[in-house]
């Protein structure tokens, strides 16, 4: 009742929280961590409870790559790359990633640029019509090489555990089969 004599000022502030519960819900969208779980399919390993392969990370971010959080993900992967010594490649799982403006844009090639001086590669796979367009407009796409664009993770990962495993001893890769942390 408060703001009954004063409408505009109501609706100035139901638009400013508004503004500001839409920010605070994409500054941190969802990171996850995933492995091969019970029905083959990829889930998050934390909430699973699933084993997490030590050679390839792949990550799945749920959200648009946009202003408000364009360095999160740089950021969650990079904090991933420093827990994981024996890490050689990062995998992002890009089906959450449903628009990406200019800073999402640049926030992917810095990580592309970041990945790479780590001495890891990096490969995306699952991406959008929308997601792919930008990167083509932009030329992300020449500089991540279309060989690291994979329609879905199953042949992304069929094509790098050819390539990683071959270099390093992994039989037991919980991204084959599934396999739960035993406690």
């Amino acid at each position: 009742l408060y703001f009954a004599p004063h409408l505009e000022e109501g609706i100035m502030v139901g638009v400013g929280l508004t503004f500001g519960l839409f920010i605070y819900q994409h500054l941190r969208p969802r990171v996850a961590i995933l492995s091969k779980a019970k029905d083959d399919s990829l889930k998050d390993a934390v909430k699973a409870d699933l084993k997490e392969c030590r050679h390839i990370a792949v990550v799945r971010f749920d959200g648009s790559l946009i202003f408000a959080n364009a360095t999160y993900l740089e950021d969650r992967v990079l904090d991933y790359i420093a827990e994981k010594p024996e890490l050689r490649h990062i995998l992002i799982a890009s089906k959450g990633i449903n628009d990406m403006d200019a800073s999402g844009e640049d926030a992917i090639s810095i990580l592309i640029d970041t990945v790479r001086s780590s001495g890891l590669e990096i490969s995306f796979c699952g991406l959008k019509e929308e997601v792919l367009a930008v990167m083509e407009r932009t030329h992300l796409i020449d500089k991540l090489g279309r060989e690291n664009i994979y329609p879905d993770s199953r042949e992304a990962l069929d094509s790098m555990y050819k390539q990683i495993h071959a270099q390093v001893n992994c039989n037991d890769c919980p991204l084959k089969s599934y396999l739960p942390i035993v406690h």
